[in-house]
């Protein structure tokens, strides 16, 4: 008993200085288990989280109280399960049906019990794209030093994307407002006339970035090789707060006959590698279940409406922080740390029992409501 509790306390030391959780690669030599559990939830995306944190409490159950012990202290069972998605390498939805007006999910998950693991697999990053980011739609605008589009860069960094697992994102000429002065000078501005454009083609995410490609001149004199070097940069926002997701700038060199081919293939791969990078930023925030929501109450008529608002977000489960950032002309503004989705926070707040309130819009990260 000594010795299993030994190597137990040996274990845990080993994942608590590990850092945060990764998904496991499957060919990494790590001890999992495949187990068949139930989810449940108002919606399906909470079912299934509900079932991925049962599945990792059945996998990891001795860790868990071993843990508590250690740190001596009460463990919200939120701080351990909702890293479900760290521990979890694949799974597969078996039966789908309804229980009231509750979704109720069978699903088979495997369940890495040594999270720290390596690398992601493609599926498991499709996976974290569709329940940690809900499938967002992307737009991408890559600009000139004039502002116009910078077709290569652009299209190396939608490609990249979309290999890389990122489905919805928008074809540029769709969409060709994202490139007016109006639009970019308010993203870097965090103006709130980009998220309306931005809104207007339901976006949750844009990348913003420019591009600048110099030749360099002949490789060897008379020759006829011609190098070029090219520069990107950008920066992965939330168009529902402006919130900065992650950023980069990278550069890199081409070669060819022509000139123009060699600025092209170093913007190409620039853009490649700048998209490579913002994806492994931006998976990294979905892995992150504790999100950063935004919460706007107008028809406020009262400060006492306020502290009674933030009274009840603090006690709604799933909340970890919340921050009055605004109150004025009958608006409050709130920032909420909340381990779940916008709508499952939306579902939440509608039961408060000390305010009354209604939802009038549910976004990405965004929730207004209206006090009465």
């Amino acid at each position: 008993m000594k010795r299993s509790l030994i190597l137990l306390m040996a274990f845990i030391s080993t994942l608590l200085l590990s850092g945060a959780p990764a998904l496991a690669h499957p060919n990494d030599a790590t001890p999992a288990r495949e187990i068949v559990v139930k989810g449940y939830g108002p919606s399906k995306d909470d079912a299934l989280r509900d079932a991925m944190r049962n599945a990792v409490e059945k996998a990891v159950g001795s860790f868990v109280e071993a843990q508590t012990l250690v740190e001596n202290a009460s463990i919200v069972t939120d701080e351990i399960y909702t890293k479900a998605q760290g521990f979890v390498q694949d799974y597969r939805i078996l039966r789908e049906g309804k229980q009231g007006d509750q979704v109720v999910l069978t699903v088979r998950i495997k369940v890495n019990t040594q999270p720290n693991a390596a690398l992601m697999t493609s599926l498991q990053r499709l996976k974290l794209i569709e329940a940690g980011l809900q499938d967002p739609r992307i737009g991408v605008i890559i600009v000139n030093s004039d502002q116009t589009p910078n077709q290569a860069g652009q299209i190396s960094v939608i490609r990249k994307l979309r290999e890389l697992g990122f489905k919805r994102v928008i074809d540029p000429q769709q969409a060709k407002n994202l490139y007016s002065d109006a639009f970019i000078s308010s993203m870097e501005e965090d103006d709130s006339t980009a998220q309306t454009i931005a809104a207007s083609y339901q976006l949750d995410y844009v990348i913003l970035g420019s591009a600048l490609d110099s030749s360099a001149g002949e490789v060897i004199a008379g020759a006829g090789m011609y190098s070029a070097r090219a520069s990107i940069e950008a920066k992965l926002l939330k168009t529902d707060t402006g919130e900065i997701i992650a950023a980069g700038r990278f550069e890199s060199g081409g070669a060819d006959i022509s000139q123009e081919v060699a600025g092209q293939k170093a913007l190409t791969k620039a853009g490649e590698t700048l998209a490579e990078d913002i994806a492994k930023q931006f998976l990294d925030y979905a892995s992150d279940t504790e999100k950063t929501f935004k919460i706007v109450a107008q028809q406020v008529t009262a400060f006492s409406q306020v502290n009674a608002l933030q009274k009840e977000l603090k006690d709604v489960p799933g909340v970890k922080a919340v921050y009055l950032r605004s109150y004025a002309n009958g608006a409050a503004e709130f920032d909420v740390n909340f381990i779940g989705t916008s709508q499952r926070l939306a579902d939440r707040l509608e039961q408060c029992s000390s305010v009354t309130l209604i939802i009038l819009e549910i976004a990405n990260s965004l929730i207004q409501v209206e006090m009465f």
